[in-house]
């Protein structure tokens, strides 16, 4: 069904943001209006959509571009995105109106949200992959504002190593797109008109599509930028940036493998690469495992709230790209996880947007993040600490809230594998998850407990810290949409996701298998409740050793051997060395320096003995002004500072951009700002030159 409303929808906050910026100059106010009325209609919008994509199934529509049309189209998959996206970026944006009340760049702040809500519509109801590229560029770069937003030192440092991240990922992503066209195939799918080329292009175009998503979506490794950049920008960008944007990066990869290389005979026929789509799943797979329990397990060591819900992003994100590769493993029987997977995704944007809301209103309050200085905040906020706890429960995966259904989805679809190529076996791939659901819920422990249960380390003084009214509607909507979704998810597998499912001719069985059979049955609920009593003892396990409030090690192997051997080096010579070597080494230089000083001098003028630079050591040392013993009590800490310098060369902390960071004036940042802005128009620019270029050589060469 051809239809302008996605079109409205991908556009329409474009002239809302450029009235922001003309209007805020003027009256600082105008942002806190038309951000959230925007915002708002926007999300009636998509609402719109619903009754429309029941009857007919898909909407299609196309604007004029450069050479080939700009093309939008919503199936059920998008909508369901596109609505969990809308609710989110709304009650984040009536969020900020309190947040930033007293923030002078609060304008620029609005204007840029209304353009990365088009930005991320337009990924998410992209009609072709040019399409696709023009938006997902513009999510990243425009996202850089809102990192670099406070215009701290660390943000400055976080904004630079991601635009760094988007910009390499955003190469690799044209690079891909190249070579899906030059293998005939598009979006969506078409045939590939050169076979002999296809297996060997379609690899590489392959690797190149995820890798280029993957930046966006955390993935690991190119996972580094995310916990910096989550936890620089203000709460409500965080919100955004972990609860929907990086979605933007798995929905490419949900794409590239269930669509682009398994999906369903398109327009000119079905690409079947075989071996391929078994490969990518499995690789897919592979890695979404690595990050979900390396996200999991540094969650866990995290002290710096935002910090810990960055890096628990990161967990999230792997698997939900777990259930994407089983998908792509299991071919025509991977409806459950792809059901589960972007069931997920919609789960993760409401409690994650709700964390991050929440412990925005803490550190807004008391002005810390940092957990072990918190406590007891129970009692001064009362409802902030009910939202929290029931965003929490999402997380951890309890039953009656929302991420419980996702999580058992995708696990049960990791259990159907049979096998997979590599090292990584179906059985090794449960235990995972099941090793990830328990650290989830150690660290949803741990953040409850030290920030509102704990005994507070602060003195808060008296009245209450609750927010504002505002505030709390803004995450009461997500909350309630996470205790809906935990208690009646049928309504949306129902509703959306089984005709998403059979677009892709992928069957719905086992999830009306799932809701019979599975979902509150006791089986589930003794496993749910094993995960939760074992996370719990694992909370207390650290808790009573305490090893879960250290900085996490250094990121290369390598600085963590040395930094442990420096640090061990170091003891044993505070300790036994100290008190036996040199002690030994001191007597015997005192032994030499004497006799030295009896023969030396009848044999040596005296003028001379006195203006060398050896005689005066030597006199030092035999006085025992100084000596070998200083030295030797010196060189512990002379060991320190060698072992942290030689571990700095080996591990990556100051990035190649720090120093250009460090040029930049505090004082200046507005201008600096305007300066980024400029840059990053002229970045938007060339991409879009390359498009034309693109576009000639497809449409002549």
């Amino acid at each position: 069904m051809v239809h302008i409303l996605p079109a409205l929808l991908v556009l329409g906050p474009l002239p809302a943001a450029l009235l922001v910026t003309l209007l805020g100059r003027r009256w600082g106010w105008a942002g806190n209006v038309l951000g959230p009325v925007t915002a708002g209609l926007t999300l009636l919008g998509i609402g719109a959509l619903v009754p429309l994509i029941a009857e007919g199934g898909h909407l299609y529509y196309s604007l004029p571009g450069f050479i080939q049309r700009l093309e939008f189209a919503v199936d059920p998959f998008s909508l369901l995105l596109a609505l969990a996206a809308g609710l989110v970026w709304f009650c984040a944006t009536l969020y900020a109106v309190d947040y930033l009340r007293s923030d002078a760049a609060r304008s620029r702040y609005h204007a840029v949200s209304l353009v990365l809500l088009a930005a991320m519509l337009g990924v998410l109801f992209a009609g072709n992959l040019l399409t696709m590229y023009l938006f997902f560029e513009s999510l990243g770069l425009v996202a850089f504002l809102v990192v670099i937003h406070h215009g701290t030192h660390e943000a400055r440092r976080a904004a630079l190593k991601y635009l760094w991240f988007t910009l390499l990922g955003g190469v690799a992503l044209l690079a891909g797109i190249f070579l899906v066209y030059a293998l005939g195939a598009g979006w969506p799918v078409g045939g590939i008109e050169d076979a002999q080329a296809g297996p060997a292009v379609a690899p590489w175009a392959a690797a190149l599509l995820v890798l280029g998503f993957g930046v966006k979506a955390g993935m690991v490794p190119v996972h580094s930028w995310l916990p910096d950049a989550h936890s620089a920008a203000p709460a409500p960008a965080s919100a955004l940036l972990s609860g929907v944007m990086i979605k933007a990066g798995a929905y490419g990869i949900f794409r590239t493998v269930t669509t682009l290389f398994g999906g369903p005979a398109g327009p000119g026929g079905a690409v079947e690469f075989g071996q391929l789509t078994v490969i990518l799943g499995s690789t897919v797979l592979a890695l979404g495992l690595l990050g979900m329990l390396l996200g999991a397990g540094l969650a866990l060591f995290q002290t710096h709230i935002k910090r810990l819900l960055a890096w628990s992003s990161i967990s999230q994100m792997g698997l939900i790209l777990t259930g994407f590769g089983a998908a792509g493993v299991l071919a025509g029987e991977g409806g459950m996880a792809v059901a589960g997977s972007i069931l997920h995704m919609v789960n993760h944007s409401l409690f994650k947007a709700v964390l991050f809301l929440g412990i925005g209103v803490v550190a807004w309050r008391t002005g810390e993040s940092e957990m072990n200085r918190l406590g007891g905040l129970w009692r001064r906020m009362p409802l902030t600490f009910g939202l929290v706890l029931a965003a929490g429960a999402g997380l951890a995966g309890l039953p009656l809230f929302n991420g419980y259904v996702s999580k058992s989805l995708i696990q049960q679809a990791v259990g159907q594998l049979t096998t997979l190529p590599g090292a990584v076996t179906p059985e090794l791939a449960v235990m995972a998850i099941s090793l990830a659901s328990v650290v989830t819920v150690a660290y949803c422990f741990k953040l409850i407990f030290l920030v509102f249960l704990g005994s507070s380390a602060t003195d808060y003084g008296r009245g209450s810290l609750e927010a504002g009214w505002g505030m709390l509607l803004a995450m009461g909507v997500p909350v309630a949409a996470i205790i809906t979704l935990g208690l009646k998810p049928q309504w949306l597998v129902e509703g959306l996701l089984t005709r998403g499912l059979a677009d892709l001719a992928l069957p719905a069985q086992g999830l009306a298998a799932f809701f019979d059979d599975y979902f509150l049955a006791p089986a589930s609920l003794q496993t749910a409740f094993v995960t939760f009593m074992a996370g719990g003892l694992l909370f207390v396990f650290g808790r009573r050793l305490r090893p879960f409030g250290l900085v996490p090690p250094a990121p290369l192997p390598g600085g963590v051997l040395a930094r442990r051997g420096w640090l061990r080096l170091g003891r044993w010579w505070s300790g036994r060395a100290e008190r036996s070597v040199s002690s030994r080494l001191v007597a015997a230089a005192r032994r030499l320096a004497g006799s030295l000083r009896l023969w030396l001098p009848p044999v040596l003028p005296a003028s001379w003995w006195r203006e060398t630079r050896a005689a005066s050591v030597l006199a030092r040392i035999g006085n025992g002004r100084a000596g070998i013993w200083d030295a030797a009590r010196d060189l512990p800490e002379k060991l320190r500072r060698f072992g942290g310098r030689f571990v700095d060369r080996l591990k990556p902390a100051d990035p190649p951009w720090q120093p250009l960071a460090q040029l930049v004036p505090v004082s200046g940042m507005r201008r600096q700002i305007l300066r980024y802005s400029r840059d990053l128009g002229l970045n938007i620019v060339v991409i879009m030159a390359l498009f034309l270029l693109l576009l000639i050589v497809l449409r002549y060469g």
